[in-house]
């Protein structure tokens, strides 16, 4: 289990390369799946379970400390009342760059936008430390 934060705006999610039978588990309700982007450069690929929790800066450790402990308990490895919540999953196939806009572009993460006629799901768009990478484009997966 990987834990990030990230300065951009979002919901917290759950990241994969892959599928990952973990993430059900999560009382969090997006779940990312970077196999296209981050494949080769990822550590939680490198471990048969591995999975990342990213969260805004300005979660709470407390917040952090409640879901992990709740997977926990999800998975029967903790006491306690389990809690599997509907998820929403998501594929990230490329990213949009500062480069690629002669325009302003306004992007919301997990709300849907259409860009240059391309219509795709925004993930950590306002991640300062991305640079050139305004954000990554997703596609929504049953």
């Amino acid at each position: 289990m990987d834990i990030h934060s990230t300065t951009g705006k979002t919901d917290d999610f759950v990241i994969t390369v892959g599928d990952s039978e973990l993430s059900k588990y999560f009382p969090i309700e997006a779940v990312v799946d970077m196999h296209a982007f981050a494949r080769g450069v990822s550590l939680i690929e490198n471990v048969k379970c591995g999975i990342s929790l990213e969260y805004s800066n300005t979660s709470s450790a407390g917040k952090v400390s409640a879901q992990v402990r709740q997977f926990f308990v999800n998975m029967g490895l903790l006491q306690g009342s389990s809690r599997l919540i509907s998820q929403k999953k998501y594929s990230v196939y490329g990213m949009l760059k500062k480069s690629d806009c002669e325009e302003e572009v306004s992007l919301e993460n997990f709300v849907e936008t259409t860009f240059q006629g391309e219509k795709f799901v925004p993930i950590l768009a306002g991640e300062e430390a991305y640079g050139e990478i305004l954000c990554l484009k997703a596609r929504r997966v049953e």
